[in-house]
């Protein structure tokens, strides 16, 4: 347990030390640092727990060093005392840069363990990889084992239709979050308004943009310019105006400063 602490803390960005030879963060990324550690444990009759392979597997993933990861993560099950729990397979998803098949096999391995989180990290491989199909097929997975999927779930999984211009199947999403009695935020809507643009949708996207004013959100530069280049790419120029009559005018301003300096 001590071991544990020690690469729980090894994560928090502490120094660390083993044997004679002290292996400082200035000189060693702390990925390295938390494996040295973990690897130390058998020389000094140390038994690590799931907690030191999950800080050391987390160290990995901070640092994107996925395949370190996943190679911490199976050597749990290389020794029969420890059992990994939820946050080893949680870890070891959100360590994967894309990959959507292999983020399902751990799914699958993890079985029962499997949780929200789990199948969140799952559908951000998805969205790395614009597969929004299997994000849509993660998301169903989830309501089949009466899994109670959050705003994370769906935002994350309109990000993917996103990526494709899937807005029939964004919108859906959207109504979605509304049926199971949640609120959409800014991300919700500005992952749909951008892929009704990028289909030409401007008239829905520009509805959804009125929608966002209705229920009082936080208009921002992405929502806005998603919605104003919608129009401007079908050159419906007072479509475009209309959007600077809703008192966008402030934001406007800040999204073609940005179009120009970009």
């Amino acid at each position: 347990m001590a071991k544990g602490m020690q690469l729980a803390c090894c994560d928090a960005n502490s120094k660390a030390a083993t044997g004679d030879q002290a292996v400082q963060r200035d000189h060693c990324p702390r990925w390295q640092m938390a494996i040295h550690l973990l690897e130390s444990c058998s020389s000094y009759r140390l038994q690590p727990d799931v907690i030191s392979f999950n800080a050391t597997m987390s160290s990995c993933e901070k640092a994107q060093q996925w395949q370190q990861a996943l190679l911490v993560f199976e050597t749990i099950f290389k020794d029969a005392k420890i059992q990994p729990n939820p946050v080893s397979f949680n870890t070891a998803i959100s360590s994967l840069p894309g990959g959507w098949p292999r983020a399902l096999l751990l799914i699958d391995q993890a079985q029962h363990q499997a949780d929200v989180m789990s199948f969140n990290a799952a559908m951000s491989c998805c969205k790395k990889d614009a597969a929004w199909r299997e994000a849509v097929g993660i998301l169903d997975a989830m309501i089949f084992m009466t899994l109670s999927p959050n705003l994370v779930t769906y935002n994350t999984a309109i990000s993917c239709c996103e990526n494709d211009g899937e807005w029939q199947t964004a919108l859906r999403l959207l109504e979605a979050i509304d049926e199971s009695r949640m609120e959409a935020d800014v991300i919700s809507f500005s992952a749909a308004i951008s892929s009704h643009a990028k289909m030409g949708r401007w008239e829905e996207a520009i509805s959804l943009f009125d929608e966002m004013k209705r229920q009082k959100l936080q208009l921002d530069v992405i929502c806005f310019g998603n919605a104003m280049t919608s129009c401007a790419k079908f050159r419906q120029w007072q479509a475009a105006l209309a959007l600077l009559e809703t008192g966008a005018m402030r934001i406007f301003q800040a999204w073609l400063l940005g179009t120009i300096f970009s």
